[in-house]
């Protein structure tokens, strides 16, 4: 039986969610929408609030999910990361944007983590 989307990127949201408690990230929320904009997860590291994007390919070979972060999503990712920092009284330049890419090999999922990388 095929997997909805919906069932598969539960799986994967929660497979980056696990990764990130077990590099000791406290999860503040996840699926943060602003109109049609959303910012997959919001966490701590340490004392930082983290803004963190999740792409997932189920196969690398062809298109990564590097591949899916595109520039027009870097740019709604920071609009709706200005956004949050406004409404929650956060200056952003003490926020840390992270990309979490995900693959599967259809036995294990494969997590590169990005740091603090830049969305311009």
């Amino acid at each position: 039986m095929e997997k909805s989307n919906r069932t598969i990127w539960d799986e994967w949201e929660i497979a980056a969610i696990k990764y990130l408690q077990k590099h000791d990230y406290q999860i503040l929320t996840t699926n943060y929408q602003i109109k049609w904009w959303e910012i997959d997860i919001i966490a701590k590291d340490n004392n930082q609030v983290v803004i963190i994007e999740v792409k997932y390919r189920r196969w690398s070979k062809f298109w990564t999910p590097e591949d899916a972060f595109t520039k027009t999503k870097k740019r709604n990712l920071l609009y709706t990361t200005n956004y949050y920092c406004l409404t929650n009284k956060i200056d952003i330049s003490n926020i840390r944007i992270d990309f979490l890419a995900i693959t599967n090999n259809g036995k294990n999922y494969q997590i590169k983590h990005y740091k603090n990388i830049a969305l311009q």
